[in-house]
Formats: structure tokens, C-alpha cells, sequence
């Protein structure tokens, strides 16, 4: 009896860090069939470039909103409390947009405040669930770049799969009635947090070291290697923000294509995303990370640079999956820089700094791009945002030397 019980002890850390993951890859699962079925059903309520931007724009206002307020909720409840209030939370008001929209016809303005309200949650959830990694791969005794690969596979691979869920839910159920599965996806993250993280002293840390409430943006910005990542990223998010939710929704429908032929595009990238992810963490530790990040960045760039010659549905799908194996390597990479170089009292207020860079911008990029294509052309658009993101690598290229 006390050998099965040492026995149960050693397998818990690991059964916590695989549960974590677990929880994060479902909700990603879930919110990358949003990602194709709310553009699509605002599309086919307006068939608008402009109405379809101004619903994501809405979204990722919301998030950002969140993740500028997050730290703060993470540190007062702790790590774990705050994930489970996010993904209960992240389930019902995802849960509300089909409700109500089955119910009676919706205007507009309720679509926009619902898909807000939707993600308002969206920052405490990922700034819990990151803090909570670096602890729990501790504990399992895996290296952050291995922990992170394993992440990354599973947020990839949601990106991968999700699209392709989404495009079958849509031709099947339609395309609000898919968006049960987002809701149900964020229960079931909820769910595992609850069943399998424990309620250790660690997954409630309270940050009191510190009262500054700058402090996560001072040492970010202070810290050369995470402040040429993230300033990058302000950029390169906003363009592949609304490469997603306005660039290919709007270049399948031009091409009297499917949500299904939608779904295949993004589930291109993410592909591309999860072989680069796989080998970065078998290959990975040999190499110059300055050099796999800018290479990264190069590779989105690519995608923009393909697109802004409206090429053909096949060269579509090449050009996201070579940008997506390209970057690959990255999405392990930023977070295992991030969680190696940041003090354990400040992670939750730096990682919600990090993040806020990455997504500050995207509002603006959604909003513009919708309006290029909708008052300019498509093809100026595309060349427009090829050119910021690439004058854009070129002063990071400069800051990292």
C-alpha cells in the first residue's frame, strides 16, 4: 500500500501538466470553429467586408480590454481559481449567441455586444493557464521548451482540425448553431481544470512583492530580447488577425467558395504550424533563437506576400502552409523566452503585458483591412499589408543586433 501511494504521487504531477494542456486544447478546438462560423454567419446575414470586420474588431477589442485587466484578477484570485471562473464564464456567454439568435432576429448591435461579452473572458483564461504552465511542467520535470512544443502542437493543431470541424458543423447544422460546440468545448476545459489541477499553494500565488501595477510592462519593455519579440509582434499579430477574420472569409466567398474551402485554408496554417512546432522541439535547442524568431516572422510575411496576388485556391493553401512551417518553431519559442527570463512574482502581470502588445494592434489591423477591401480593392490591401509587416521586420532586424 505505501508503494502504490509514492507510485500515485509521482504520476500526479504529470497527470496535472497533461490535464492542463488537455484544457487548453479543447478550448482552442472550440474557439477556432467560432473563428470560421461567426464570420461566416455575419457574412451571410450582411454579406458585408465592413460588418463582418466590425464583429471581429468587436471581439478583439474585448480581449484586449481583458488582458489589460487581467493580471490583476489572475494575482486576487490565483492561478487556478481565475482559469476556472474564465472557462465557466467563456461557456455560458459563448452559449448566449445561439440561444438568443434562435430565439428571435437579432440586430446587429446585439451580435457585436454578445460576441464582446464572449470575449471578455479571453484574457484571464490565457494569462491563468500560462502562468500555471511553467509550475506544473516544473513539477512533471519537463524542460519549458519541451512543455512548450507539447502546447503548441495542441494549439496548432486546433487551428488545424477546428477549421475543418467547422466548415462540416456549418454545411451540416449551420453556421450559429456550431458555435454549441465552442461553448461546450470551454465546460469541458472548466471541467478538467476543476477534476485534475490541484488547490496547491502555487496555483493560488498572490503577487504582493510588488505594487506597481506597471511593473510587468516595465520589465518587458526593460528586457531587450522579450521587448524586440513583442514590439515586433504589434504588426505581425495585427496582420494575421485580420488574415483570419477578414482576408480569408472574404477572398473564399469572393471565389463562390464554401466555409468548407475557408476551413481548409486555415487548417493549412495550422498544419504547417505543427510540423514547424514538432521540429523545433526535436531540433530546436541547437539553434540561434534570434535567428529561428526572425526566420519566423519572414515566413508570415510570405504568406501576405503570396495572397496579394490573388492566386488560386491551391496556391492558397501552399502559401499557408509553408508560412505556417516556417513560423512554426515560434509558437514554443516566445513562451519559453518569456517564461525563462520572467521573475515568478511577475508573471502574471508581465505575461498580460506581453500579450496586450500581441494583440493591441489587431483591432486597428481588422478595421483597416475591412475597409480596404470594401472602399479601395482587394489586391491594394493585400500589397498594403505586405509592405507594413515587411518594413516592420526590418526595424526588428536592427533593435536585435
Amino acid at each position: 500500500m505505501p508503494l502504490q501511494s509514492r507510485e500515485s504521487d509521482a504520476m500526479h504531477p504529470k497527470i496535472s501538466f497533461y490535464a492542463l494542456l488537455t484544457a487548453n486544447g479543447v478550448s482552442w478546438l472550440g474557439s477556432s470553429i467560432s473563428n470560421i462560423a461567426i464570420p461566416w454567419f455575419v457574412l451571410e446575414r450582411t454579406d458585408s467586408a465592413v460588418l463582418t470586420a466590425i464583429v471581429a474588431l468587436s471581439a478583439q477589442l474585448g480581449t484586449l480590454l481583458s488582458l489589460a485587466l487581467s493580471a490583476v484578477f489572475v494575482d486576487t484570485l490565483g492561478y487556478r481559481r481565475a482559469s476556472l471562473v474564465a472557462d465557466f464564464g467563456s461557456a455560458s456567454a459563448v452559449a448566449l449567441l445561439p440561444t438568443l439568435a434562435l430565439q428571435t432576429d437579432l440586430p446587429f448591435w446585439v451580435i457585436v455586444a454578445l460576441t464582446t461579452l464572449r470575449a471578455l473572458f479571453d484574457g484571464p483564461n490565457h494569462i491563468a493557464k500560462a502562468s500555471l504552465l511553467p509550475d506544473l511542467a516544473g513539477a512533471a520535470q519537463l524542460r519549458l521548451e519541451h512543455a512548450n512544443t507539447f502546447s503548441e502542437l495542441l494549439e496548432s493543431g486546433a487551428q488545424w482540425i477546428g477549421p475543418l470541424i467547422a466548415g462540416a458543423l456549418i454545411a451540416w447544422l449551420g453556421a450559429l448553431e456550431a458555435q454549441w460546440f465552442d461553448a461546450a468545448s470551454f465546460l469541458l476545459s472548466g471541467v478538467l481544470m476543476l477534476v485534475f489541477v490541484p488547490n496547491s499553494p502555487s496555483m493560488r500565488r498572490v503577487v504582493t512583492s510588488s505594487s506597481d501595477r506597471w511593473a510587468g510592462w516595465k520589465f518587458l519593455l526593460s528586457d531587450p530580447p522579450l521587448r524586440t519579440i513583442f514590439v515586433s509582434s504589434v504588426t505581425v499579430s495585427a496582420g494575421m488577425s485580420a488574415l483570419f477574420a477578414v482576408i480569408l472569409p472574404v477572398l473564399t466567398q469572393r471565389m463562390a467558395a464554401s466555409a468548407a474551402n475557408l476551413g481548409v485554408l486555415v487548417a493549412a496554417f495550422g498544419a504547417g504550424s505543427v510540423i514547424g512546432a514538432v521540429i523545433f522541439g526535436r531540433f530546436g535547442l541547437r539553434w540561434s533563437r534570434r535567428r529561428t524568431f526572425i526566420l519566423g516572422i519572414w515566413g508570415l510575411w510570405s504568406i501576405f506576400a503570396v495572397l496579394s496576388f490573388l492566386p488560386s485556391f491551391p496556391v492558397m493553401i501552399a502559401a499557408l502552409f509553408a508560412g505556417g512551417l516556417i513560423a512554426g518553431a515560434n509558437g514554443p519559442l516566445i513562451p519559453t523566452m518569456l517564461q525563462e527570463r520572467t521573475p515568478a512574482e511577475l508573471r502574471a502581470s508581465v505575461f498580460a503585458a506581453a500579450s496586450t502588445l500581441s494583440v493591441g494592434a489587431s483591432p486597428i489591423g481588422v478595421l483597416l483591412v475591412g475597409l480596404g477591401f470594401e472602399h479601395i480593392s482587394t489586391q491594394t490591401t493585400l500589397i498594403a499589408v505586405a509592405s507594413v509587416i515587411g518594413l516592420s521586420i526590418f526595424g526588428v532586424m536592427l533593435d536585435a543586433r
